[in-house]
């Protein structure tokens, strides 16, 4: 699977999850959903768990995926547009980022049975 295929199969995933809401707070619902079915169709990875800090609240997580190559597959990375972010897509394929625990390097990445 491509990257464009892999991009467009994840947004079509999200879409029937969220059922036209919003991706706020439902990263891990989106998550942890789709990292067996993505496994099933033979593509490593895992359910990475980041804390997350924030000037005006305590400590929160966000919960992406992580594949084999290293890459974030962040099927809510929208959720973070208006918090000084620059314009996130709905789904984020590429290098993880700040809101992937990069700055913090507190990943802790937890395997689902799959």
């Amino acid at each position: 699977m491509t990257d464009k295929q892999l991009v467009r199969f994840v947004t079509d995933f999200r879409t029937g999850v969220l059922a036209g809401k919003s991706s706020d707070l439902m990263c891990f619902a989106v998550c942890a959903a789709l990292v067996p079915l993505l496994r099933r169709l033979g593509i490593r990875c895992e359910l990475v768990k980041t804390d997350l800090e924030d000037s005006d609240l305590p400590t929160y997580e966000h919960f992406w995926i992580q594949l084999a190559d290293g890459c974030a597959l962040d099927p809510t990375a929208d959720q973070f547009n208006g918090d000084g972010a620059d314009s996130m897509p709905s789904v984020y394929l590429g290098p993880p980022l700040s809101m992937h625990g990069v700055l913090s390097a507190q990943l802790a990445p937890m395997l689902l049975a799959g």
